[in-house]
């Protein structure tokens, strides 16, 4: 019946439509973003059928084709249902498809209930008292990507990021931090692979503090719109430029996964991870900040009215430390909340928070973490 009123000129772009519709809930893309083609054609239909072309693309794994459907939807239309979806399914676009040279900036002022002399909290927890240090602050963080290399299912990207913290009162407390990074990822229809490389130069004060290299690889398995599974490994080796700091000096292995479950829709999600760590850390003689850890997460992700994107988190991290520690073991606790809101196609506003406790059977360990932000994002 579809195919036949498709030979009404009137009723040839609705029929194109709901037939592209019936091949993509039958999962056949190819077949879906040909007949939308006629659909198209007709300019009082042609918005919704390009958005369906890119849910198409987007299904198949054909990712720039899918970031080009998307981009043209938003030229038609900066707001509405369909702004809306082609927005959410960018978003989910793997970073280094969604366009050539990516710029972004994050300018921040925060509130941190026990700011400490540590990049991390993970580097900061090491350290016996943290104290209750509170300070507000500006944070500054830069960055671009590129993609370098690139053929049919497979691309090689280059990235540097720039993050300065700056406090009101306790500026011995300023972060600084240089992040080149390098990554190569490979389609297989459903299944993408790939690894990511990295080195963090961290400064404090303008002194040099330590040095990071990361190394992850990964893979993902697609399910259409029920979600998705990632697998990742990773190593991070660590290194301080003062000598005092070598029992914090050392490996971590890690290796996890995560699932994503769509709920109606990319721009809706859950997730449930795990990860297994070891951190290997000490001069051989002297062990006391080592251990191996369990930790499970949680998320959420919701397009709220008004079109402002919403997720939380909170993660649950079993750590036992080695015999020099004591008998140390601990609790840790992260959670967070965001709510993300685009005033412009570039421009967003970024309210966070993020919290921290960490329960120790060794009292000079247990401390919280509180910090809220408000931020300008550009990208």
């Amino acid at each position: 019946y579809l195919a036949a009123a498709g030979d009404e000129p009137a009723l040839e772009a609705p029929a194109a439509l709901f037939l592209g519709v019936a091949h993509l809930r039958a999962g056949r893309f190819g077949d879906a973003r040909t007949v939308l083609e006629r659909a198209a054609a007709d300019p009082a239909h042609r918005t919704t059928a390009v958005y369906l072309q890119g849910v198409a693309a987007y299904r198949g794994q054909r990712w720039p084709a899918a970031r080009e459907r998307f981009e043209t939807v938003l030229a038609d239309r900066d707001d509405g249902t369909l702004a809306d979806g082609a927005r959410s399914y960018l978003k989910r676009l793997p970073e280094e498809d969604r366009g050539g040279l990516a710029l972004y900036a994050n300018l921040a002022l925060q509130y941190d209930s026990n700011a400490t002399l540590a990049p991390t909290d993970d580097l900061a927890k090491t350290f016996q008292a943290p104290g209750d240090q509170s300070d507000f602050r500006s944070t500054i963080e830069l960055g671009a990507r590129a993609v370098v290399a690139s053929g049919e299912s497979w691309s090689l990207d280059v990235g540097y990021e720039f993050f300065q913290s700056l406090h009101f009162e306790l500026s011995d407390l300023d972060i600084q931090d240089h992040k080149p990074s390098v990554r190569l990822t490979v389609d297989r229809g459903a299944w993408r692979y790939g690894a990511l490389a990295s080195y963090d130069y961290y400064l404090a004060d303008n002194d040099e503090l330590l040095g990071e290299v990361y190394v992850q690889p990964w893979v993902s398995r697609a399910h259409g719109d029920r979600g998705r599974t990632d697998l990742y490994a990773g190593v991070r080796r660590r290194d301080f430029f003062d000598g005092d700091l070598r029992t914090l000096e050392g490996n971590q292995y890690a290796a996890g996964a995560r699932r994503f479950f769509y709920l109606g829709g990319p721009e809706n999600y859950a997730l449930v991870g795990y990860r297994f760590d070891v951190d290997d850390v000490g001069d051989g003689s002297e062990r006391p900040f080592a251990y191996s850890g369990h930790q499970v997460e949680l998320g959420l992700g919701w397009m709220l009215p008004g079109r402002i994107e919403a997720e939380t988190s909170y993660s649950f991290h079993i750590q036992d430390y080695d015999g020099d520690s004591g008998g140390r073991d601990d609790d840790e606790h992260r959670f967070a909340v965001a709510f993300r809101r685009r005033i412009t196609k570039r421009f967003a506003v970024v309210a966070e928070y993020f919290g921290h406790v960490n329960d120790s059977n060794d009292a000079r360990f247990e401390y919280d973490r509180h910090v809220a932000s408000l931020a300008l994002e550009v990208r």
